[in-house]
Formats: C-alpha cells, sequence, structure tokens
C-alpha cells in the first residue's frame, strides 16, 4: 500500500485481516496483526474479533489463547 502513496491504517488492515481469515488463513491474519504492531497502529475489536473467531473455526482455539488473547486482555485492563 505504501508503495502506492496509501498509507494503512486500523481498518485497511481489518479489511485484510478478515480476507485472510475468509479463507481459512488466520496465521496470516495473525502475521498483519504483529505488522499493525510494529507500524504503530493499534488493532480495533474487529480485528481481534475476527481473528478469535476464525481460529474458533479452525478449531485452533490453542493459537487464539497464546497469540491474541494475550495482547487484547493487555488492551482492555492495561
Amino acid at each position: 500500500m505504501p508503495e502506492k502513496g496509501c498509507l494503512p491504517n486500523e481498518f485497511s488492515f481489518g479489511i485484510l485481516v478478515r480476507g485472510y481469515c475468509r479463507f481459512g488463513l488466520a496465521n496470516k491474519g495473525l502475521e498483519l496483526l504483529d505488522e499493525m504492531r510494529s507500524s504503530g497502529i493499534f488493532p480495533n475489536r474487529v480485528v481481534y474479533n475476527t481473528l478469535i473467531s476464525s481460529f474458533y473455526k479452525e478449531a485452533d482455539m490453542q493459537a487464539a489463547a497464546s497469540n491474541v488473547l494475550p495482547t487484547l486482555s493487555l488492551l482492555i485492563w492495561g
């Protein structure tokens, strides 16, 4: 996106995460979550809900519990 002059934000990242998750690629969505954070963009609840839902559908709650939920809890409870 930056190569085309478009700066990413939480909404554009969210759309990409949702796309990956819809095709069963929650781990790629998780990589985008890391990219968001390293870019200084804070994911919103939609991104987290999308990832958790996708891991649930893939029957991989271990991945959700170890990768998504700890970060989400830090944002909620500081």
